[in-house]
């Protein structure tokens, strides 16, 4: 993401080096008779879909519920704050044979998007449980005005991890009697609100599986503009996650605008210039899945857009991410899996190679294992089939191993 001028006007002194690409995690190769075992989407098959025919299809496979719980609320100043709805669904597969997967979304993403993976993994024995993060998807947004209502916000990076400890005990009490085991799955921004959560406990989970995990927004990304730069060094090292709005100043764009106008950049971009994945038709549907309408007692807002990152968020999630990376990361203590995007362009690898060597550190046996997707950009879950599919197969074979009691998973 490439971060605007006004952003980092304040720090342009600040002495600023470049990053390079990490070396330290092994290529993920899957075999053709594993992909085969599996039932999994083809690109080829949803071509011409919706998202619509992609919700009706997973819905069909499951016991569906819809529902919504009060998150921490939001404002300056109590008790005025504004209350906050998140939204969930859960997926219960009434032929469960395996367990159950929490997803955990990244920034933008609401549950519409994961329509594809959420079906993929319900054919293949496993029940699927999902929310929106505060601020986006089908939860309530942050900011007042519907002038504001696209921006990508929050108040606190913790306040996410709240609302999945609150979402998990959901799932568990859902769950109440099952027997079989639950694990989660993050993406993203998710990645970094999973780390931050499990450093704490493991609570029901058996183990974690991170697809390209935000341990820290590329601020630069592909850039080599200076002030890019400085914005990747503060991201890096001086960010902190401060209590108080700027007013003007932390509800503006640090990166893109509003979601329909970068909607319609992106429909005009070629496969070239797309920076989260290589398959239009994923892409086309993503763009679809991120202003789907939401309609009912459950809905905290009434569609699913969200555009640019402010200022705040960026703060916050640079700081979130430093945290979750860090050395409490060794108080991970359940299988970790990491999926790499070989081309990523959104967030740091070196950093994800960071958070596992701190997830090993002092454990007789590595926790953490990464691998990267060579040629696989940031939204693996989206991206053409010869990277979605390997990374849906390691994955569920990882959780699968664990379920069973082995150690030896990775």
């Amino acid at each position: 993401m490439s971060i605007r001028r006004s952003l980092v006007a304040t720090v342009v002194s600040l002495c600023v080096s470049g990053q390079s690409m990490a070396a330290g995690f092994e290529r993920l190769e899957v075999s053709e008779d594993r992909i085969a075992s599996y039932e999994l989407s083809s690109a080829e098959r949803i071509a011409g879909m919706t998202v619509e025919a992609l919700k009706r299809e997973a819905e069909r496979r499951a016991t569906v519920t819809e529902g919504s719980f009060p998150g921490r609320s939001t404002g300056w100043l109590w008790p005025f704050d504004s209350k906050v709805d998140i939204h969930y669904r859960m997926f219960e597969n009434p032929q469960e044979s395996v367990g159950g997967i929490v997803i955990v979304s990244g920034r933008t993403e609401g549950l519409a998007l994961y329509y594809e993976t959420i079906g993929d993994l319900l054919a293949n024995g496993w029940s699927v449980y999902i929310h929106d993060h505060r601020g986006q998807g089908f939860s309530s947004r942050l900011l007042d005005g519907k002038e504001n209502e696209s921006r990508g916000y929050v108040d606190d990076f913790d306040y996410y991890v709240d609302d999945l400890r609150s979402f998990t005990d959901r799932v568990v009490g859902k769950r109440s009697g099952n027997a079989r085991p639950l694990f989660i799955m993050a993406h993203s921004m998710g990645g970094a609100i999973t780390s931050l959560l499990l450093q704490k406990q493991a609570g029901p989970y058996k183990a974690v599986a991170l697809v390209t995990p935000m341990h820290e927004p590329w601020a630069a990304g592909e850039s080599q503009e200076p002030l890019n730069k400085v914005a990747d060094k503060y991201c890096d090292d001086i960010a902190y996650p401060f209590t108080f709005n700027v007013p003007f100043v932390s509800a503006s764009f640090a990166e893109g605008g509003d979601f329909d106008v970068q909607a319609k950049a992106s429909a005009a971009a070629g496969p070239d210039k797309f920076s989260i994945t290589q398959d239009p038709r994923r892409l086309a549907l993503n763009w679809q899945a991120r202003s789907a309408p939401c309609a009912g007692a459950h809905c905290g807002h009434g569609n699913a857009k969200v555009g640019g990152a402010t200022k705040r968020w960026f703060n916050q999630a640079c700081a979130a991410s430093r945290e979750a990376r860090g050395s409490a990361a060794s108080g991970i203590q359940i299988p970790v899996l990491l999926l790499q995007g070989g081309d990523d362009r959104i967030v740091k690898p070196e950093r994800q190679v960071e958070f596992c060597d701190n997830v090993n550190r002092g454990k007789p046996a590595p926790n953490c294992k990464g691998y990267v997707v060579e040629g696989g950009r940031h939204a693996l879950l989206i991206e053409d089939d010869r990277y979605r599919k390997p990374v849906l197969v390691k994955l569920q074979d990882f959780f699968k191993c664990v379920g069973t009691g082995r150690t030896d998973c990775h």
